[in-house]
């Protein structure tokens, strides 16, 4: 072996001895023991890591715990997630929320559940913008003494669809007693510049009640629901309410007996006696006796005319007939104010005419019609006017336009409803009849558009797919027929889709003078 090789040689031995200390220094740098540089250097990163990652958790959890809003987040099966704030715990009265059905949370009703179900669906659907779906979401209910509101936004996935729903729960209880009282001072203001008109509404409702406690409550159940009804849009027309949320529980019932009755009539007069101050009206005195002679001594007037000779009682007819007489808006009441109100409520703009509101009428005659016109002005708002953006898809004004038209000639006073809406959907009523079991398939084939029309007038048919303090029930087209036809005059509908729709209601003047004489026999 040359010197060369040699040196080859020693080199090679002291490179890989080299690489065999360099090996060892390396191992020592990232083996586990804690003397090891690299180790140190990693447990203190990762302790750092997990201090910082804790620390975060600490302050969300105590800002989580802290918020006076309640949040909670639910999946596509309606099943409350894991992360929420202590402040639902709270809110809902509840020890357990995580991992159970939201409308169990909330303490919903059947029929309440359903809805929400409903509208939740409509939100991961996603077939809408979520502007609207949203607000479709009940957004206030009561939990024991509290008042809730819910709120909700989507949460997308990395795909962009609807994955889960974050909702914030909000104690509105102290804002809705402001709210409260701020609509009971407007509702006593309304009540005050509508006097005459609300003394009406007292006589005609008192009258109601004595007429439904008299009849066989398990026979009658329909007449009930009406006049229950036609009270409740009364009611909301002089901004009583209160009491349209307790008709509204009522007409919840599957059956409504004397008891609930009476309670309801209890509930107005405790309405009075408590506004008693202000409003000056009491229950027990409401008789009517808002001429300048009481109805019971116009009826005794009248009594004596008909023991008078026959040539001359037409004459004495016709006077006491003038005396009961008063303009037409006295017996509408605050119907712009109620119509504007509801219009809102429904995210709908709209203008209100009423066309002879002087126009003098008999009293106890029409008092029952103008009663019953809200059931007109609602399905007039609730059906017939479209949403903004199909008024403009369609080229109309913004404003749905909705009149009231008074007339009257020597036979018979003349009352038309009209809107400039979309018109009703004959096809969609007839689906309805048939699902309802009211027509047949068959013979809902074979009906005139007029018949097809008047299937609005049917006791319990709606084509609305939840009811609600505003529509829903199908009693109050009914109720208007039913009271048009017990005075012996004509209710006539016309309809045309997408142009709008006329309800013409004729009353024989002949009848104020016997409708008189048989409240007096």
């Amino acid at each position: 072996m040359t010197k060369n090789d040699m040196n080859f040689v020693n080199d090679l031995q002291a490179a890989n001895q080299t690489i065999r200390v360099l090996k060892d220094k390396v191992r020592k740098l990232y083996s586990s023991e804690s003397s090891s540089i690299i180790h140190r250097q990693l447990v203190v990163s990762k302790k750092r890591a997990e201090d910082l990652q804790r620390s975060q958790h600490e302050a969300m959890k105590q800002i989580l715990d802290h918020v006076i809003f309640g949040f909670f987040i639910i999946d596509r099966n309606h099943v409350v997630q894991k992360g929420f704030s202590r402040s639902v715990f709270d809110l809902l009265g509840q020890t357990k929320v995580e991992g159970r059905q939201v409308g169990d949370i909330l303490k919903l009703d059947t029929q309440a559940s359903d809805y929400f179900v409903l509208c939740v669906d409509e939100v991961f659907e996603d077939l809408l913008p979520e502007s609207v779906t949203l607000q479709q979401i009940p957004s206030k209910f009561r939990n024991g003494e509290r008042i809730l509101k819910l709120e909700g936004k989507t949460v997308r996935n990395e795909q962009g669809k609807v994955d889960r729903i974050l909702f914030t729960l909000t104690d509105i209880t102290e804002l809705e007693k402001a709210t409260r009282q701020a609509q009971r001072n407007e509702m006593l203001v309304t009540i005050l510049k509508t006097r005459d008109a609300f003394q009406e509404f007292l006589v005609e409702t008192k009258r109601g009640f004595a007429n439904v406690l008299s009849l066989s409550v398990a026979h009658e159940q329909i007449e009930i629901r009406r006049f229950l009804h036609t009270i409740k849009g009364n009611y909301a027309s002089f901004g009583m309410f209160d009491l349209v949320e307790t008709v509204h529980e009522a007409e919840g019932l599957e059956t409504l007996n004397v008891r609930d009755v009476q309670f309801l009539e209890n509930q107005l007069r405790e309405f009075l006696d408590t506004n008693w101050d202000i409003i000056e009206i009491s229950y027990d005195d409401v008789d009517g006796a808002h001429f300048a002679i009481s109805d019971s001594q116009l009826g005794t007037l009248k009594q004596i005319i008909q023991n008078l000779p026959k040539d001359s009682q037409r004459q004495f007819q016709v006077w006491t007939q003038g005396i009961s007489q008063k303009p037409a808006g006295t017996l509408l009441g605050p119907i712009e104010e109620f119509s504007s109100k509801l219009a809102h409520r429904l995210g709908k703009d709209i203008h209100l005419e009423v066309i002879g509101r002087n126009t003098l009428v008999d009293v106890d005659l029409m008092r029952p019609v103008f009663q019953n016109i809200t059931h007109l002005i609602r399905n007039s708002i609730d059906h017939g006017i479209e949403e903004f953006h199909q008024r403009l898809a369609l080229g109309k004004d913004r404003l749905g336009k909705i009149s009231i038209r008074i007339e009257s000639d020597d036979s018979q006073y003349i009352v038309e409803v009209s809107d400039d809406g979309g018109g009703i959907n004959t096809a969609c009523l007839c689906r309805a009849a048939v699902d309802q079991g009211i027509v047949t398939s068959k013979s809902s084939e074979t009906m005139t558009d007029e018949q097809k029309l008047n299937l609005i007038f049917v006791d319990g048919l709606s084509s609305a797919e939840f009811t609600n303090e505003i529509s829903g029930r199908g009693i109050g087209m009914p109720s208007v027929k039913a009271i048009v036809h017990s005075l012996n005059g004509n209710l006539n509908i016309s309809s045309k889709e997408g142009v709008g729709t006329k309800f013409r209601i004729e009353i024989p003047r002949a009848n104020a003078f016997q409708e008189q004489e048989r409240k007096t026999s």
